[in-house]
């Protein structure tokens, strides 16, 4: 009997795809992980769990929330290790991806996808949607540089490097040149919502299209960024559905062929069935 064609059965489909699960044991830590063993460590209900087998630690059966976190932690690890990259935990992209457009000296954008680890009626799920990853590639520093009006440089989202080193969100009120020659940023952290003075070089503008066009447009260039990005996510698409199942499906099978699956570590294994869950309303 021949296979049924899902692109003919169904006139909208999902981005969900099953994960069977070998389940192994999983142990708590009575302690804080060393370095060593965060990779293998999740923190829930107020427990840090590890599959490493620990001497003297009694096995736990995982439960659902343990096994739904357990296994986000580990793909996203196994992609990483597979040269792909993130944007926020849920994001990831491959640098072979990047889509070609005439302002790279500004943005880059990337053919990516968003993951969730998900539970449905019991059923653990992979859900996939195609995403597009937008990433600054200039400083509000190198912008200033290049003769952008000053005026232009405020009033946008942006991230910047703090005291420790670490990016920190935050809003730009304006950009400034002292009497020194340096540009500033007046930014309000989003995290503290404090204001201060930071280097313009270690400002960068929040990469969203709409932030992104206003720069382009302020460097005097045109090319619209907006129409990019619809082009790329099939919003303009008569048959946009099915250009994303069709997207989807390609993204699945190229993890299967990156050997991302089958998930090994401890005691389990996670294996991804390639062909979608079709759930039916």
């Amino acid at each position: 009997m021949r296979d049924p064609d899902i692109f003919t059965m169904y006139d909208k489909f999902g981005n969900l795809f099953g994960l069977t699960i070998e389940q192994g044991k999983l142990y708590e830590l009575e302690r804080i992980p060393s370095p060593e063993e965060k990779a293998k460590t999740v923190y829930i209900d107020g427990k840090y769990l590890t599959y490493e087998v620990k001497e003297g630690c009694q096995p736990i059966e995982p439960t659902l929330p343990m096994l739904l976190s357990v296994v986000t932690k580990q793909f996203a690890l196994k992609l990483r290790a597979a040269g792909y990259r993130f944007r926020g935990r849920h994001l990831p992209y491959r640098s072979a991806d990047e889509l070609d457009q005439p302002c790279k000296d500004v943005f880059r954008i990337y053919d990516g996808f968003e993951f969730r680890i998900v539970n449905l009626s019991g059923s653990i799920l992979l859900c996939i949607n195609p995403h597009l990853i937008l990433r600054s590639n200039c400083t509000v520093g190198q912008l200033v540089k290049d003769g952008v009006d000053l005026a232009e440089l405020a009033d946008f989202s942006t991230s910047y490097r703090g005291a420790e080193g670490k990016r920190i969100d935050g809003y730009l009120i304006e950009t400034k040149v002292a009497d020194s020659g340096q540009a500033l940023c007046k930014v309000k952290s989003y995290r503290e919502f404090k204001q201060e003075d930071v280097p313009a070089e270690d400002v960068l503008p929040e990469p969203k299209p709409e932030v992104i066009q206003r720069i382009i447009e302020a460097m005097n260039r045109r090319f619209n960024v907006i129409a990019f990005q619809r082009k790329y996510s099939f919003l303009d698409s008569s048959t946009a559905s099915r250009d994303r199942l069709v997207r989807t499906l390609e993204i699945v099978k190229r993890l299967q062929e990156e050997k991302i699956f089958p998930l090994t570590f401890g005691g389990f294994q996670v294996n991804l069935d390639g062909d979608p869950v079709v759930i039916q309303v």
